[in-house]
């Protein structure tokens, strides 16, 4: 494709230097103007001042300062030129910066919104929760009044086939964006009347792609904690933590909780740089988690004993929503909720048990993705 990729790669740039030419063309024109308009004004002065001279009505002192004062002009119209430049030169970057910085945020928020204490007991509530995206009616519906309910300390598992909308749910938990219509409750509250910081100071977010930082294990792992309570974590606290969720990674810890891991977490594999969002979490001493499939980059062996290590850490008082394609990872919630697309309505849910087996009797989409994936019911 290489060649292909340069022919488009040029045709973009002869479509880019054809208005990029015309744009300077004026540009130039306009200092030609200019400076012949400076050219004239200068020679014109020093032809003013030394006819003023040989006719007496002024002396010969005053050819300098007039000298001077024409230079003075004569430069400045040049330099107005050199800063039309400038700003041409920058003015598609600014502008292109200015329409960035200038995009709708899509949220409201309150100035007497709801603080959430620290030891939230955090009851969740989606109730008829729809969302779709764009305002116009040939917008695509993704969620179809989606209703249930988190306890406090309860792990659901949201269950479903690509597409069906899992992230979007997940997403609306976050607060990224608002629900077209319907209501996000957290303890009784209206998700859109908390506020938003504390919110998310007690949910850990493990996502699908690991969002590792340049820096250290340690900087990452402390990312997401107050600075005042970061201080206080000793070194063998985090060690515990570290083993307890398989990321101590051997050899490749050459400083301890010190070394680096690189650009975009460059230094180490995808599954490690998962594990290392996963203690991120964990860390923060959340009461809620969002997991949204955080084991796809693990091996079979690393991925139980990563497991066994989340299942540790959700365990303290803490409330789990997990979202799965892999049936296997989570077998061990409390509840469990299918949601299916359902042609041209958006994606509802289907079936909701506490245990596999009553779902396989009772769901057919969730008994089908059992028999794709070979799980034992």
């Amino acid at each position: 494709k290489e060649t292909e990729e340069l022919e488009t790669l040029g045709r973009y740039y002869d479509e880019a230097k054809v208005l990029d030419l015309k744009l300077w063309t004026v540009v130039l024109i306009s200092w030609c103007k200019r400076g012949i308009a400076s050219i004239f004004i200068y020679v014109g002065a020093l032809i003013y001042g030394v006819r003023q001279i040989r006719l007496g009505e002024l002396s010969p002192g005053w050819i300098y300062p007039m000298f001077s004062l024409s230079t003075q002009v004569f430069d400045n119209l040049w330099k107005v030129s050199d800063l039309e430049r400038r700003i041409h030169y920058n003015l598609w970057s600014v502008g292109t910066l200015k329409e960035a910085l200038s995009l709708p945020t899509g949220l409201n928020f309150r100035e007497d919104a709801v603080v959430l204490p620290r030891n939230s007991p955090c009851k969740i509530e989606f109730d008829a929760v729809s969302y779709k995206f764009g305002e116009d009616d040939r917008s695509s519906l993704v969620l179809n009044d989606i209703s249930f309910t988190i306890e406090p300390e309860e792990k659901v598992a949201l269950i479903g086939t690509s597409g069906a909308g899992k992230s979007t749910l997940m997403k609306l938990l976050l607060r990224y964006m608002d629900p077209t219509s319907g209501t996000i409750r957290i303890d009784g509250h209206d998700l859109r009347d908390v506020d938003l910081a504390s919110w998310l100071a007690i949910v850990g977010y493990i996502p699908q792609q690991p969002q590792v930082l340049n820096g250290t294990i340690r900087y990452n792992a402390l990312y997401g904690v107050p600075k005042s309570k970061a201080e206080r974590i000793s070194d063998e606290y985090i060690w515990e933590q570290v083993r307890m969720l398989q990321v101590d990674f051997g050899e490749r810890l050459t400083d301890g909780l010190d070394t680096g891991i690189g650009e975009r977490g460059v230094k180490l594999s995808g599954g490690q740089n998962q594990r290392l969002m996963i203690l991120a979490a964990v860390m923060k001493d959340p009461r809620f988690v969002v997991v949204d499939e955080a084991t796809s980059s693990l091996d079979s062996s690393t991925e139980k004993l990563v497991q066994a290590g989340l299942e540790k850490a959700l365990s303290r008082n803490c409330g789990a929503l997990v979202i799965a394609h892999r049936l296997s990872t989570v077998r061990k919630c409390n509840k469990f909720i299918v949601i299916e697309p359902v042609s041209g309505s958006g994606s509802k849910i289907v079936g909701t048990g506490r245990s596999f087996e009553e779902l396989y009797e009772t769901c057919p989409p969730f008994k089908k993705l059992a028999e794709d994936q070979e799980v034992r019911i």
